[in-house]
């Protein structure tokens, strides 16, 4: 994988199982755990992605009772469907926008796997996206924590309260671990239906103490480390976070979102510059948006071609006497300086993929193409 906008490969997309969106949660469950996140459809069509974070979060009330009845479909979210023409850099931007473990991926229709949190994360090592960059760029302060003799009810009234799903514990001024409110409801979760096989004693469920359900083996990494060390720790061990120490004291909280966060704005920060000039002027103005759209596209496929990089594309419109449109384009590259090309047509449409047409064929090497170089120098480069 070479830029953001390649589209995404084939291997990004894996297995998973589906489930019909009136099915029992609890039919549902065991897939969930190991796929980690299941496709629910209705009526045969796409319903709605239902991963372990929603069924934990929504699954039970405070003291952990759920419904054994209550259908795989209320956990369903309604996610974008991503397809073969998805780039990495938009798909970064999905995970950013919804914070979920996996993305449906088809053919806008018919959903035909996932694409899972991991893969992108991978996908952001192997194009160096964050390798300038170092975990205090990325790490959530301060440290939400909990003591480690509160009670599990306790930890989840705090997480409720503060919009989270993990806290610290601190025992006599040390972290001791980390309570994961998807840990609570997989250990402690119990049916309100009185289902023998699930239900334990509500009584020993509130004085049930955060030492005994924290996870002790947690690992930290330094706040100024490299992210990438950060993201490849997510990955290696199969966490959404990680603790952040500073001189050997928590700071913080790395994880999977935070990285996604940083992530989707080092990609607008990358994104393209598309300016288009004398719409309004020749009342055109409407159709500026989709102007845009397609110029935008047509520099992801420049950039998937392999060129040194588009920095920006200018194009002008003008309205000419038994002509129709004409056109003047300027494609700026970060390394190799500025193609022209100039089209005429007697609609909009036609005349944008004429001109297009012809950024693309010279940029290709198909004719001399006329630079104009960083230092104002003209230079020339003979087609193949």
């Amino acid at each position: 994988m070479s830029t953001l906008y390649e589209p995404l490969p084939k291997e990004f997309v894996s297995k998973t199982a589906f489930f019909d969106f009136k099915t029992p949660l609890t039919q549902a469950l065991d897939e969930i755990a190991k796929f980690g996140a299941v496709i629910v459809t209705k009526d045969k069509a796409y319903f709605g992605v239902a991963d372990d974070r929603v069924v934990s979060r929504k699954g039970s009330d405070k003291s952990m009772k759920f419904s054994t009845a209550v259908a795989v479909g209320r956990f369903a979210r309604k996610l974008p469907m991503l397809d073969k023409d998805m780039s990495v850099g938009k798909a970064i931007g999905y995970f950013h926008e919804f914070s979920t473990k996996a993305m449906p991926f088809g053919d806008g229709k018919t959903v035909t796997g996932l694409v899972r949190r991991d893969a992108i994360l991978r996908s952001i090592l192997s194009l160096h996206l964050l390798s300038r960059a170092k975990v205090s760029d990325m790490t959530s302060m301060p440290l939400l924590a909990i003591d480690a003799d509160a009670t599990v009810p306790q930890a989840i009234n705090v997480m409720s309260q503060n919009g989270v799903k993990k806290l610290a514990v601190m025992d006599k001024g040390k972290v001791y671990g980390i309570i994961v409110h998807k840990d609570i409801f997989a250990n402690y979760a119990r049916s309100s239906d009185r289902m023998p096989e699930l239900t334990s004693d509500p009584i020993s469920f509130n004085k049930v103490s955060v030492r005994d359900a924290a996870r002790t083996d947690v690992f930290s990494i330094d706040y100024g480390s490299p992210s990438d060390n950060a993201i490849r720790q997510i990955l290696e061990r199969n966490v959404s976070s990680r603790l952040v120490t500073s001189n050997g004291k928590p700071v913080g909280m790395v994880s999977a979102r935070d990285v996604f966060e940083f992530a989707a704005a080092t990609v607008e920060k990358e994104k393209h510059t598309v300016i288009i000039t004398g719409m309004d002027a020749n009342g055109v103005e409407e159709y500026e948006q989709d102007m845009e759209d397609e110029v935008n596209r047509f520099v992801e496929k420049m950039d998937r071609f392999g060129t040194n990089g588009v920095s920006y594309a200018a194009i002008n419109v003008n309205k000419v006497k038994n002509k129709g449109y004409e056109m003047r384009a300027r494609l700026g590259f970060q390394r190799s300086g500025v193609v022209f090309a100039t089209a005429t047509g007697y609609g909009l449409d036609s005349t944008l993929t004429a001109l297009l047409d012809s950024l693309f064929k010279q940029v290709k090497g198909k004719k001399e193409v006329r630079i104009s170089g960083r230092k104002g120098a003209d230079r020339y480069y003979a087609g193949e």
